[in-house]
C-alpha cells in the first residue's frame, strides 16, 4: 500500500458567498477566506459561469517520478458553465493560500472539459461558492519526495 497522510477534526464554520462578474475565481475565494479568517477549508461546491478557464489535467510524463504529472495549462474560452467543482483551501510553507479546485466545465455546445483550475479563471455572470472551514485540522501544501511536487498534508492542530 502507498502512503496515506490524514488528520481528524470536525466541521467548522460554513461560508456561502457570491463572487461577482469579472473577478478571478481563485482570488475571489482567497478574499473570502481572508474576510472570515479561514486558514484551511473545503470547497463544497461552486455554481456559476466563467468567461474562460485556465486548467490542466494529468498526462503521462516519462521524466516524472511516477510516470505522470500535470500537463501544460490550457486556456478554454467561454462562456462556460461549471457542472461540478470541489476542492481544498490550504496554506503553503510560505504562508500563502493554495486554492485547489477540480471542475467539470461545459461550453455552449455542451462539450465537457475538466481538470485542475488555475489563475486566470474569470467569473462571467456570477459564482456561488460554499466553503466549510476545517476545525482541528490544518491543511498544508508540502513537498513530497515520492511525487516530486507539493501535495496536500492534513495535520492535526495542537492546542
Amino acid at each position: 500500500m502507498g502512503s496515506i497522510a490524514s488528520a481528524c477534526g470536525q466541521p467548522g464554520r460554513i461560508v456561502v458567498a457570491r463572487i461577482g462578474a469579472g473577478t478571478d475565481l481563485i482570488e475571489g475565494i482567497e478574499e473570502i477566506c481572508r474576510r472570515y479568517d479561514i486558514k484551511s477549508g473545503l470547497i463544497l461546491g461552486l455554481t456559476g459561469s466563467l468567461s474562460g478557464a485556465k486548467f490542466t489535467y494529468i498526462v503521462p510524463k516519462e521524466d516524472s517520478k511516477l510516470g505522470a504529472g500535470k500537463g501544460v495549462p490550457y486556456t478554454l474560452p467561454g462562456p462556460l458553465n461549471i457542472l461540478a467543482a470541489e476542492g481544498t483551501i490550504a496554506r503553503t510553507e510560505r504562508g500563502e493560500y493554495y486554492v485547489h479546485i477540480h471542475a467539470a466545465l461545459a461550453d455552449q455546445l455542451d462539450h465537457v472539459y475538466g481538470g485542475h483550475i488555475f489563475k486566470p479563471t474569470t467569473v462571467l455572470l456570477t459564482m456561488e461558492v460554499a466553503i466549510m472551514e476545517t476545525a482541528g485540522i490544518s491543511l498544508m501544501r508540502r513537498f513530497y519526495d515520492e511525487t516530486g511536487s507539493e501535495q496536500l498534508s492534513p495535520e492535526e492542530e495542537r492546542d
